[in-house]
């Protein structure tokens, strides 16, 4: 008989579970939060990965063109703030018009900024991109 009636209150248990559903608190659906916080290569044309270049490495132009066989052409001019020089990697992810990666992954390139010296990086979309974004880490 004491089987009998665990086996039942078992079962009773799981069908209110079952019935009950997931509680959700309230009526509706809920977006998820902090969506923002880390898409900003999603729409930013620069980003800094590296927080302790944020205030030492500054990208004051950018110039786009399109080449003669219509490729997307990157010219990103980058100044160092810092009292001494410092070693960045550049890289830039080229995009199609909906923030989908496109083409093959170019390997970063290491460069020394000198003190208040502007320097430029170059890059070239091997296919048809409409969007890009220029990533600056540290190269130490």
């Amino acid at each position: 008989m004491g089987v009998m009636r665990i086996f039942f209150s078992g079962l009773a248990m799981v069908a209110v579970a079952a019935i009950s559903g997931c509680a959700t608190g309230g009526p509706g659906s809920y977006v998820p939060l902090n969506t923002s916080v880390n898409g900003v290569e999603d729409h930013a044309l620069v980003v800094v990965v590296d927080s302790r270049l944020q205030y030492s490495v500054a990208c004051p132009a950018i110039e786009e063109r399109a080449t003669p066989d219509g490729r997307l052409e990157v010219t990103a001019r980058l100044r160092d703030r810092e009292d001494r020089p410092q070693t960045v990697k550049v890289d830039c992810i080229f995009k199609d018009a909906r923030g989908h990666r496109v083409g093959k992954y170019a390997p970063a390139q290491l460069m020394t900024l000198n003190v208040n010296v502007p320097a430029a990086v170059h890059f070239v979309a091997d296919s048809s991109a409409a969007r890009y974004t220029v990533r600056i880490c540290s190269g130490e």
